[in-house]
């Protein structure tokens, strides 16, 4: 912090005033006892308030929201890191091995709290703890765990109370809540600090409330727990380490085989069942079954046997999110339909309900994000003006008044006044402060203001003691009937780490009037998002679920006691419109929960990299090629890895309309980025009046994070992490006027799919995106490649290379180092390395436009009875390797497993891709194939294995799981392909009206013809198209870009969303 003073002066007129000195002492204190470096905005790296903000758009999940201000750093403002990354953690310490069942803790009841273990079936592992490298079957059945589940719930997912039990069970579940309670609010505060934001005076523990252990059966509709095996590192491309995850399923109104299924998110707490608040009511409704995820890391979900920071790295939201997408249709679908999905949640779960739906909008149908705290914030004054406004002007007079008495009596005598309220544990004033700050909060944040004011009113007027008043009113009520433990605010406590028992698009926004926290909501309304408040008196905290007041529990969130039951029904009529409205159309378009399991094989990488021959660079053929840096996080998964290492980027301002013009983002993709080219995007910037910026993928080029190439140090090299960087960088140093400039993303081939999915996953960032040639579904074996091949040949041509693969093929039996040699190729030892080499030659003809260079002296050659082989070898060393400028030793294994830095490093760069996230295996087709058939999956997955180790596999699954495939479901991004590119069955080819996808028809027209034209080799300048064979349809395609570049860069405007 630059200052205390501002927050000093803002704490002076606060409701509860005494608790500030501590909040100022947060940096130095509380974070410095939990081990936590706050990652403070010294204007060096982005704060993490920021880092959220970009992630999910703040509230404006809509609109673009951009809160990156940092200063931009250059080589020389800060060391690079040395070249050592991360280590493991020792699994034999502080793993929790995936078949370990999650083991009873201190105080519980054995009896009534055995867990069976969770069986191999379940764990995927051996007898020797080996995991196992096969993908989660999601469908299985999952081990059922009979027994009787507690109750200590938390925070949104549970806050409610009844009393029933004796006074002694009642001490010793007591007991057992308060260390449960440690465990979690030391893991919540963890993810609050490292994940979403310092809330400077958000109270953190009023997120926290939990259910008594006395509590009624009729308050869930389920306690029997479900198990699966979760991923651990969702991030990691060879990290597959599992953990136990817990979760709980409801089918009593389930509508066989088409009813919907909501997916109720549990938050910052144990989740010890699905309540039964106002879900029920809808799941009656909707004939829904009713699932709850546990959140990693509470209750029972414990990767570790410790909750050390270290132990910690793996708890965010960015993980609980791809927790959940992993978890969807865990075992329902038991019928051969897919069953729309809804998600739930509130509060903190609220805000994943709602970044759920902006992240993964292909596997929900839409959300309800009750009292969602979407906006990460680190000085939330706005909570406590909420409080004196909610208690009116008696009330908080009576409060302040309080707060005052209170700081007097702790300078003069702090051992009594702690001792009045039962928290002479307390020695750090701070804590005892906000302790006293909770009990206060608690009444108005769930429906129960008269508790506090009519105490503290009345001993006013009374004349009464204040202090003693609210003293009794904190023991009977906050400590008492609401379940609150004094030892929760003890930081000595906090410090075990032992375990004790968008663009957003159809999410429901809902906000209680008197809800401190609604503030952090979404609180304005848009068509597709709309934002409800609900007003009374004791409308607060997620009112619209769980009724009011919150304390007992309102079993089905019943409304009768809210000062304004008309208030919230109101809402919730609005609520049930819009689900309605959401499932009916996710029925009507069949956008169901899917879990890609395409068996396709792999892309022939050396195909998706082209680089222009060195020889035929000129001025004209780059807009610019003056380089840029700044300092790139390296890893934007981990909550306290703030290693930078240096990007390079490029930006070209001459046609740039100062000072409202947009600014085009050109991604480069899986090579290097040596400046940006002079093709369509030139006219395009022309035309907008745009600026230019490239920024190059991390690993490639020069944008190296480490000095070598190892597998361990490539564990940073994902897509996921790409699209971060390139919200990191956007607005780098353009912004030097006082306007904000909407953003347009464009990309071909892998950046096409950068492209689109940067618009899917930061859609608050970007106006819309050009995804040329984008291949956004991941596949394994991909024998439509080579289908492709065969069609865009035509039966002469596709005859003549087949008899050409069969003689290669014999030659080689007979006398490989001869036909090797003909191709100059000797050097590959490996036949399959030989063959893919010679598969890629003829591919690269039909995808980059010069069909005739290839099938023209084959076709006359067979006609004329010449060698067909012979003829194949000079086209491949005069076109292939001459002109177009391959290079034979990038299909070389042993070039491959070189970890050394070198001008064909992207080469096993972009192999560790293929084998860890995408494969693209372009294996032969069973019949009728153009390639050798000894290029088949076992190929492949060989050489994953030889270059990059044993634990190495593509998990394809898990990519268009995040992704969406070719089910994506974005808004504004433009699909290009061409006709006989035989990359477009791996793209989007099916039109929506907010996702247009055009095919561009010609003989020629192939991988990423609308901004390169064609052939492709040589360069055409501006993206050319007059040697195409049919000009016309390229400029037809062209003309509809810009028109909704021409929309959307409007809307953006009108909108505001820049």
């Amino acid at each position: 912090m630059k200052s205390t003073e501002p927050v000093r002066s803002i704490c002076a007129t606060n409701l509860l005033a005494g608790m500030c000195e501590w909040v100022w002492r947060i940096p130095v204190t509380f974070l410095a006892v939990t081990y936590v470096k706050m990652h403070l905005t010294d204007g060096s790296s982005l704060c993490l308030p920021c880092d959220m903000t970009v992630h999910v758009g703040g509230k404006r999940t809509h609109g673009r929201y951009l809160l990156l201000r940092q200063r931009v750093e250059f080589p020389g403002d800060r060391p690079q890191h040395e070249d050592t990354p991360s280590q493991p953690l020792d699994p034999g310490e502080t793993w929790k091995e995936q078949n370990q069942p999650p083991k009873a803790t201190a105080g519980e009841k054995r009896q009534n709290r055995q867990v069976s273990p969770v069986p191999r079936s379940v764990t995927n592992s051996d007898g020797n703890g080996k995991v196992d490298k096969k993908m989660i079957d999601l469908n299985m059945k999952p081990q059922r765990i009979h027994e009787q589940a507690s109750n200590n719930q938390l925070s949104c997912s549970d806050q409610q109370r009844t009393a029933s039990t004796s006074s002694s069970a009642k001490k010793e579940e007591k007991q057992h809540q308060q260390e449960a309670m440690r465990t979690m609010k030391l893991v919540f505060i963890s993810l609050l600090f490292l994940s979403v934001a310092s809330h400077a005076s958000l109270a953190l523990r009023t997120q926290l409330h939990s259910l008594s252990e006395s509590s009624n059966s009729n308050n869930y509709l389920t306690t029997q727990e479900l198990w699966f095996n979760q991923t651990l590192d969702h991030f990691s491309p060879f990290d597959h380490h599992k953990f136990p995850q817990r979760y709980y399923e409801f089918l009593d109104y389930f509508r066989t085989p088409d009813g919907p299924i909501f997916l109720e998110i549990c938050g910052e707490s144990s989740c010890n069942g699905i309540v039964n608040d106002y879900i029920s009511v809808l799941a009656k409704k909707f004939g829904a079954a009713v699932v709850s995820l546990e959140h990693r890391y509470y209750g029972r979900s414990l990767p570790f046997n410790s909750t050390t920071t270290e132990n910690l790295r793996y708890l965010s939201s960015k993980q609980a999110l791809f927790d959940l997408a992993e978890s969807l249709n865990l075992n329902l679908n038991r019928t051969s339909g897919e069953n729309p999905w809804f998600v739930f949640g509130g509060s903190y779960a609220g805000a994943l309900s709602a970044w759920f739906r902006l992240k993964f909008p292909h596997l929900t149908c839409g959300s309800l994000a009750s009292s969602a705290v979407v906006l990460a914030i680190h000085n939330f004054t706005e909570f406590d003006q909420q409080i004196g406004d909610s208690a009116g002007a008696e009330c908080k007079a009576a409060l302040q008044e309080t707060t005052k008495l209170v700081e007097e009596r702790l300078a003069s005598n702090k051992q009594a006044v702690k001792t009045l309220f039962d928290a002479a544990e307390l020695e750090i004033d701070g804590d005892f402060l906000y302790f006293l700050a909770d009990a206060a909060v608690i009444a108005f944040q769930y429906g129960n203001p008269d508790t506090v004011c009519s105490t503290l009113v009345k001993a006013k007027n009374s004349g009464d003691d204040l202090v003693e008043a609210y003293a009794k009113y904190v023991k009977d009520y906050y400590l008492g009937t609401f379940g609150s433990s004094v030892q929760t605010y003890n930081q000595e406590y906090l410090k075990d780490t032992s375990l004790n028992k968008h663009t957003g698009s159809k999410i429901v926004f809902a906000n209680g009037s008197q809800d401190p926290w609604r503030h952090a909501s979404k609180q304005t309304s848009s068509p597709d998002m709309p934002s409800f408040l609900i007003s009374c008196h004791n409308c607060g905290h997620c009112t619209d679920m769980r009724g009011c007041p919150q304390t007992p529990l309102s079993l089905e969130g019943n409304a009768r006691n809210c000062s304004s039951p008309e208030a919230v029904e109101k809402v919730r009529h609005q609520i049930i419109e819009k689900m309605d409205l959401w499932l009916s159309e996710c029925h009507a378009t069949f956008l169901f929960f899917m879990l890609f399991s395409t068996s396709h094989a792999h892309l022939a990488p050396r195909t998706l990299i082209h680089s222009f021959s060195k020889s035929s660079t000129n001025s004209n053929r780059s807009l610019s090629t003056e380089e840029l840096w700044f300092n790139q996080t390296l890893d934007h998964y981990s909550p306290f890895d703030h290693r930078k290492f240096h990007q390079r980027y490029y930006e070209f301002l001459d046609y740039f309309r100062v000072p409202d013009g947009p600014i085009f983002l050109k991604i480069c993709g899986e090579s290097s980025c040596d400046g940006i080219a002079n093709d369509y995007i030139g006219v395009l910037a022309k035309k907008f009046g745009a600026a230019v910026v490239s920024l190059e993928h991390r690993y490639y080029g020069k944008s190296l994070p480490f000095k070598s190439t190892t597998t361990e140090n490539l564990r940073y090299l994902s897509s996921k992490q790409a699209l971060f960087d390139l919200a990191e960088s956007l607005n780098l140093k353009l912004n030097r006027t006082g306007v904000e400039n909407p953003w347009f993303v464009f990309g071909v081939s892998y950046s096409g799919a950068l492209s689109a999915w940067f618009r899917l996953k930061f859609p608050h960032l970007t106006c819309g995106s050009l995804a040329s040639s984008a291949v956004v579904l991941a596949v394994y074996n991909y024998s439509e490649f080579d289908q492709q091949i065969g069609e865009s040949a035509g039966a002469e041509c596709k005859a003549a290379l087949q008899e050409t693969t069969q003689l290669v093929e014999e030659r080689l039996a007979s006398n490989k180092k001869a036909v090797k040699t003909l191709f100059d190729a000797a050097g590959l030892e490996i036949d399959g390395d030989f063959l893919y080499f010679l598969a890629d030659a003829t591919a690269i003809a039909f995808q980059y436009g010069n069909p005739d260079k290839l099938c023209s002296p084959l076709v006359q050659a067979k006609k004329d009875g010449e060698d067909l082989v012979e003829v194949y070898a000079k086209y491949v060393k005069e076109y292939y390797v001459g002109n177009f400028g391959a290079s034979i030793q990038t299909y070389d294994q042993r070039h491959l497993k070189d970890t050394t830095l070198n001008e064909n490093t992207g080469d096993r760069l972009w192999w560790f891709q293929v084998c860890t996230e995408v494969a693209y295996f372009q294996v032969a087709p069973t019949n009728d194939s153009v390639r050798s058939s000894q290029i088949d999956t076992r190929y492949h997955l060989d050489l994953c294995k030889k270059v990059f180790g044993e634990d190495i596999y593509p998990e394809v699954d898990t990519t268009n799981l995040y992704y969406g495939g070719t089910n994506i479901a974005g808004s504004k991004i433009i699909f290009t392909n061409g006709s006989q590119d035989p990359w477009r069955h791996a793209s989007k080819q099916i039109s929506s009206p907010d996702m247009p996808s055009f095919v561009m028809s010609c003989h020629n027209c192939g991988h990423g013809t609308d901004m390169r034209g064609c052939p492709q080799s040589p360069f055409n300048i501006e993206g050319n198209a007059k040697n195409c064979g049919s000009p016309d349809a390229v400029e037809k395609v062209r003309h509809k870009i810009i028109e909704k570049m021409d929309l959307w860069l409007s809307e953006c405007h009108a909108s505001g969303m820049m």
